[in-house]
């Protein structure tokens, strides 16, 4: 489908909308699956029409489950003109603010030029190194606080609830928190429909290490699958099994009275 678009943006995005369509499908395949045969006419084709082609959440997201969809569009919510232009103006003031800082970190800081050209890299101390790591970090969660801010803005006047906006990277110090925390449709989308059914923390230690194990594949297979992403998926499936076996450790009461 390259061929279509003029520009690698265009058809960057066409990919984009494809891949976050196909995790809308699978959670509407796997509810359907999972409910009883009187229940299926919750989940018929119409309904798979209006979730998965739902505009504001179309082309970026942020990824809403089917079973959490249909119960608040379901729900008859109290109009308020009031209310909702509030959350119109101040949503507009925050996601400008978001915008105009991203197009600053852009053009002042040359981030999107600065980690595709290797030479500055090589020549920069590791100490520059640190700071453009953070940098591009802080540039990431600005770019999905637009990119999820502006979807989440037109559920909420459609009388939905949007997941979540991502928490600030510098706040964070755990896999964990990253995980559960940056963003969060994705991470109920994980548990939901891969953690749990594959075993998840109420199977053994074993278990639950393989379930994270899955659930991190299926991360870095469906972000692309490029030998960098398993590796980033391999380090942060470490990660987080080293703090929850940490966390299970200092749990035992020998160690915490020793502490």
């Amino acid at each position: 489908q390259r061929k279509w678009y003029d520009t690698e943006n265009e058809y960057y995005l066409l990919l984009f909308t494809v891949s976050v369509r196909c995790l809308f499908c699978t959670s509407f395949s796997l509810e359907y699956c999972w409910h009883a045969p009187t229940q299926k006419s919750s989940h018929s084709f119409p309904w798979m029409l209006a979730y998965v082609f739902y505009y504001p959440t179309f082309h970026n997201g942020p990824l809403v489950n089917f079973d959490e969809f249909s119960k608040q569009m379901r729900r008859q919510e109290a109009f308020s003109v009031k209310t909702n232009l509030s959350i119109l103006i101040v949503g507009i003031i925050r996601i400008f603010f978001w915008w105009c800082l991203a197009e600053l970190m852009i053009h002042l800081m040359y981030i999107h030029a600065l980690y595709s050209s290797a030479l500055p890299l090589e020549s920069a101390s590791y100490w520059a190194l640190g700071g453009l790591a953070l940098a591009q970090v802080l540039f990431f969660y600005v770019k999905y606080l637009i990119l999820y801010g502006v979807p989440g803005l037109l559920l909420q006047m459609d009388g939905l609830k949007p997941p979540a906006l991502p928490c600030c990277v510098s706040l964070m110090h755990s896999f964990t928190k990253m995980w559960r925390s940056f963003d969060v449709g994705l991470h109920r989308f994980l548990v939901r429909y891969i953690y749990v059914p594959v075993g998840g923390s109420q199977s053994s230690l074993l278990g639950t290490v393989l379930s994270t194990a899955l659930t991190f594949a299926f991360v870095s297979y469906w972000h692309g699958g490029q030998s960098y992403l398993w590796y980033w998926g391999t380090l942060n499936w470490l990660g987080v099994i080293v703090e929850n076996g940490t966390k299970r450790i200092l749990s035992i009461s020998l160690i915490q009275d020793l502490i």
